[in-house]
């Protein structure tokens, strides 16, 4: 009886054991334990990293070519297009369509559209820098008025957007936004304290009723202001009185303004010129204009003085 149980003992360790260490002979695991093992193993395997295959099927470089060149060519087309765009509407303008070729500096582009090497300049940052073509006084004032006018217009046309005449001292000043070119030197310090100075005095703006009157008016408020120098001054009665509608009737001399006048031969003593007094090519301009030609040439005048 007790064999038999012990016989059922074995079987059943077996059986319950389905790869027992040891098989009813006493010796180490079996063939059919170490297979289920295995078994066992890769099924786990299989299950933690399942396996992906992916497809990959390469096209022949003689069909991959067309398309890329078909890519760029409409590219190259929609740029094309834009710039026609660009260049119609300048025309509608009534404007000049300035291009730069890839092999020249900015010109004057006289075809009805740009060519196809040509595409529209940015806008600059600070002052124009005049180039040397121009040999007479006519070419200058032909440059000027082709190149810079417009862009000098644009300029003066963000004085006139201020809601009230605070925001406009504000803005004439340059103490709202980036400190203008011709002020960096004087530093926003200064400039906040000519404005603090012209708004308690806004009253008095308002009842100005020619550039001159508001030129003297800035003048006589901010003289005691250190660095607020003529060229501030000016320049803050020119963007003011953009906002007044006070245009000037004379060409005030000033800085560079002055040696570009003293270029030409003229009496500078003053410390303004009549329009009547200026060569017959700067009529053509504002007296406005002729200040800032004047400034902005005062080198290339001063060489076509010397030629003469």
């Amino acid at each position: 009886m007790i064999a038999n149980l012990a016989g059922i003992g074995h079987h059943a360790s077996d059986k319950c054991c389905g790869f027992g260490w040891r098989n009813r002979s006493g010796q180490g695991p079996s063939k059919q334990g170490d297979q289920d093992m295995s078994k066992a193993r890769k099924t786990t395997k299989q299950r933690a990293k399942p396996k992906i295959t992916i497809d990959c099927q390469l096209k022949p470089m003689d069909e991959f070519i067309p398309g890329l060149a078909g890519l760029l060519l409409s590219l190259v087309d929609e740029d094309l297009r834009n710039e026609r765009r660009a260049a119609e509407a300048a025309d509608q303008a009534g404007k000049p369509n300035s291009c730069y070729n890839q092999a020249m500096s900015p010109a004057i582009c006289h075809q009805p559209k740009p060519t196809p090497g040509c595409r529209l300049p940015r806008k600059p940052t600070h002052c124009p820098k005049p180039s040397d073509r121009g040999e007479t006084l006519a070419d200058l004032i032909h440059e000027y008025k082709s190149q810079i006018a417009d862009r000098q217009e644009e300029d003066r046309a963000q004085y006139r957007k201020p809601s009230n005449l605070t925001d406009a001292i504000k803005l004439a000043a340059g103490v709202v936004r980036k400190v203008p070119d011709h002020q960096r030197r004087v530093g926003r310090k200064v400039l906040t304290q000519a404005c603090n100075r012209l708004l308690r005095h806004q009253d008095e703006i308002e009842t100005c009723k020619s550039f001159d009157d508001l030129l003297d008016l800035i003048e006589q408020h901010t003289a005691d202001i250190h660095r607020f120098g003529t060229l501030a001054v000016y320049d803050t009665a020119c963007r003011l009185g953009v906002y007044l509608g006070l245009k000037p009737k004379v060409v005030y001399l000033h800085a560079g303004t002055a040696k570009g006048a003293q270029a030409l031969g003229l009496d500078t003593s003053r410390g303004h010129l009549e329009m009547s007094e200026l060569p017959k090519p700067f009529r053509l301009l504002e007296p406005w204009e002729c200040e800032d030609s004047l400034c902005i040439y005062k080198a290339r005048l001063a060489r076509l003085k010397r030629k003469s």
